[in-house]
């Protein structure tokens, strides 16, 4: 009896030592590319054939799912899985990100997808796929994930085609249930409701005109930017004078100073002008603007480095009053020159400060078809 007891031991010890082997196996995760198409349609024609997690009935062409993969890699991530080895193509998994919805509103949203091949499941793939893929959405300036799942009835017989995997990975992952929508789905002769999980992936956060008793939260907050440039290597932008508090009541007063809140606690500050204040700095360029058409000008925006994405959230505003937005920086201010570029603008060449010294800006400007 011992030597069977003992083939019996070593056996279920290289299994598991194989498992074990294969789960630590470092994964390598790259964009798709379109020639991926075959090797990901292999993946997704499982789950096409034999499950209810998507809710086709026929397996795409491979034509289709190249398509598809450009079509994505447009605006969002599409990412792929692969073993971490040399010689290794094989791809194990991928992710990626779809609008959520086709409204203007929409376009902090996504849904993503996720699909791994099926005798990689359990190996910690989907958990690297997806922190990835939440990784480049929020560079992205993505808030919100979205996650559409199959989920059999609540009073439902246990399904050959379905298991709750999907949302416990999903819960696991930090997604919330938000809501659930009753035999929404028919597929294999049954019904079946579909939910929804969300996670957000970054502050939401809130713009209107700031009030005249809110001017010395906003001057800490101009003292704090002051500081903080001089300190990253530019010392002559603002130094200790600029803005002034008389500068900042005018704004307020004209109601063009604008806030960046987040659950009432005010984080950003910016100034807005109309064109019909006239922007006489803008009159002269030693370049050329992007074009004449009426536009909005940014100035004095700052924050209190307490919350991320502030200068994202003060131009998306801007860019949803306004086709054309310029904005103008000093040449010393490296990490607002990074911010401008990032979020769009192109830079026109220098303009000459007329309320002041006389100073040299770099000057930008954004328009809806650049």
């Amino acid at each position: 009896m011992r030597l069977p007891c003992l083939v019996a031991f070593w056996c279920i010890f290289i299994a598991v030592f194989f498992c074990y082997s294969f789960s630590m196996q470092k994964i390598r995760i790259r964009e798709a590319v379109p020639q991926d198409a075959a090797a990901l349609l292999e993946i997704y024609s499982y789950y096409v054939k034999n499950t209810a997690i998507t809710f086709e009935w026929e397996i795409p062409s491979v034509q289709e799912f190249e398509d598809r993969i450009t079509k994505t890699l447009k605006n969002y991530p599409y990412i792929v899985a692969e073993l971490d080895e040399p010689e290794s193509t094989k791809i194990l998994g991928y992710a990626y990100a779809s609008r959520f919805r086709e409204r203007k509103a929409y376009d902090w949203d996504v849904e993503s997808s996720i699909y791994i091949e099926k005798d990689a499941r359990g190996k910690k793939i989907g958990e690297q796929l997806l922190n990835e893929l939440e990784k480049r959405l929020k560079k992205q300036g993505i808030l919100n994930i979205n996650a559409s799942i199959t989920s059999p009835d609540e009073n439902a017989e246990p399904d050959e085609h379905l298991t709750d995997a999907s949302r416990l990975f999903h819960q696991k992952m930090g997604y919330t249930l938000v809501g659930r929508f009753h035999k929404s789905g028919f597929k294999f002769g049954r019904w079946y409701d579909m939910i929804w999980m969300e996670k957000f992936l970054g502050e939401h956060l809130e713009i209107r005109k700031a009030k005249p008793e809110e001017l010395p939260k906003i001057m800490e907050i101009y003292h704090y930017a002051q500081d903080f440039m001089i300190q990253s290597g530019n010392p002559n932008q603002w130094a200790h004078k600029n803005p002034t508090q008389e500068r900042i009541q005018m704004d307020i007063q004209e109601k063009r100073c604008y806030l960046i809140c987040s659950q009432n606690e005010i984080h950003g500050v910016f100034a807005l002008f109309t064109q019909t204040e006239p922007e006489i700095t803008y009159k002269k360029i030693d370049g050329k603007w992007l074009n004449d058409e009426p536009y909005l000008t940014i100035h004095r925006i700052a924050a209190d480095g307490k919350v991320h994405g502030i200068f994202a959230a003060a131009i998306n505003y801007c860019k949803s009053l306004s086709k054309n937005l310029r904005i103008d920086t000093h040449a010393d201010n490296r990490i607002m020159q990074h911010l401008i570029e990032k979020n769009g603008f192109k830079k026109c060449g220098i303009i000459y400060l007329t309320n002041g010294d006389g100073t040299a800006r770099i000057a930008y400007h954004w328009d809806v078809n650049s």
